[in-house]
């Protein structure tokens, strides 16, 4: 009886191992294919909520799961297939769920190079509805196993890749004076023995390389909508694509960290998408334009970017470092091309490609 009274007043306590790692968290679902002829290997990409990726942000991929081609179900009459998708050993947080259907087999998550969307792929992501195109927020905690979650794919991407070579008076040497200096991109094709990109763009085939100049007028009223980064934005700038994003970081850095700048092209500053003209300075609103070269500049200012994600602004130019800066350009589909990338470790498949153009940085003297 007395046992019996003390196991009803006293609650048992499971033993716990209090070094045992937090328990992680699944997310699955259905991804559901519109649009491809045929089947492909389709990527499952999970972003950081707060860190969404281009062209919405910056952010980068936290994991990724990949479905082959043979799990997806046959096409019905309405062109529609679907497969089942899981990603585990998500952390707690919130996060972005995103589609890539890899239709011509170039995508390879672990190299700069491959890592992204061409031409003729199909894009989605969890939306918050079947309309909007909007993607919704995710949050999971405490080993959570979350099902049921429908990724809707039925966007072709239209555009290329914007492979280019870095321009400084003319040349590739890529050395710009510190300051408020200009450099010049251009599109190249990619010819390696790893990856293939035709270009430049010559007018007759949209899956070359090429920077598509776009303005966005997002509420319709007809003028183009501010850039979103406010310094920009007081100076008078506009929501203008592509965007330029520079990188600073060496091995005295905190793992993480890195000093950040923006370049700025002309056309965004002088009212470009304002008036119907030939590109660059004043492509048609939400109309996109191909350009083969895209001429930008260095603001002379930078973001010290903190392993969390926060920024602090750098307003001492004695504070921002000089050095070799990557060059990451961003289409307004959210493709991007980044300089420097491991082409230049591959052998060229082609005269016309030379892989030493990819090994370069912009150098801040």
């Amino acid at each position: 009886m007395t046992l019996a009274l003390l196991l009803v007043g006293c609650a048992y306590e499971v033993p716990t191992d209090p070094d045992a790692p937090d328990a992680l968290n699944v997310l699955r679902g259905t991804v559901v294919v519109s649009g491809p002829e045929k089947a492909a290997d389709t990527i499952m990409v999970l972003y950081n909520a707060d860190y969404p990726p281009p062209p919405g942000g910056t952010g980068r991929p936290v994991s990724f799961a990949t479905i082959p081609a043979a799990a997806f179900t046959s096409a019905g009459a309405d062109g529609v297939r679907s497969a089942a998708w899981a990603l585990t050993n998500v952390p707690d947080g919130h996060w972005l769920v995103s589609a890539l259907v890899d239709t011509d087999g170039n995508f390879n998550p672990i190299t700069t190079s491959n890592s992204g969307s061409t031409c003729g792929d199909w894009s989605g992501a969890y939306y918050t509805d079947a309309t909007s195109y909007v993607p919704a927020v995710i949050s999971v905690s405490g080993g959570e196993l979350l099902d049921g979650l429908t990724v809707s794919v039925e966007r072709e991407v239209p555009i290329q890749r914007p492979a280019f070579e870095i321009v400084v008076d003319d040349t590739t040497d890529a050395t710009i004076p510190f300051g408020f200096s200009a450099f010049k991109l251009q599109s190249i094709g990619i010819h390696s023995e790893v990856y293939d990109l035709e270009g430049p763009y010559d007018g007759t085939d949209q899956c070359d390389t090429a920077f598509w100049l776009y303005t966005t007028d997002a509420d319709g009223d007809g003028a183009a909508d501010a850039h979103p980064n406010a310094t920009f934005a007081a100076s008078g700038a506009k929501d203008y694509w592509p965007r330029v994003y520079l990188r600073y970081t060496d091995d005295t850095l905190p793992p993480g960290e890195f000093y950040g700048s923006e370049a700025i092209s002309g056309a965004a500053l002088f009212g470009g998408g304002l008036h119907d003209t030939e590109a660059p300075y004043g492509p048609l609103l939400n109309t996109p334009v191909p350009a083969t070269t895209y001429d930008v500049s260095f603001p002379g200012a930078a973001v010290y970017v903190y392993a969390d994600g926060t920024q602090e602004s750098v307003t001492d130019p004695a504070q921002i470092p000089r050095g070799e800066w990557s060059v990451t350009v961003v289409q307004y589909t959210g493709q991007l091309w980044a300089l420097p990338n491991v082409l230049i470790d591959y052998d060229a498949t082609d005269e016309s490609f030379d892989p030493a153009t990819q090994g370069l940085s912009l150098t801040i003297e």
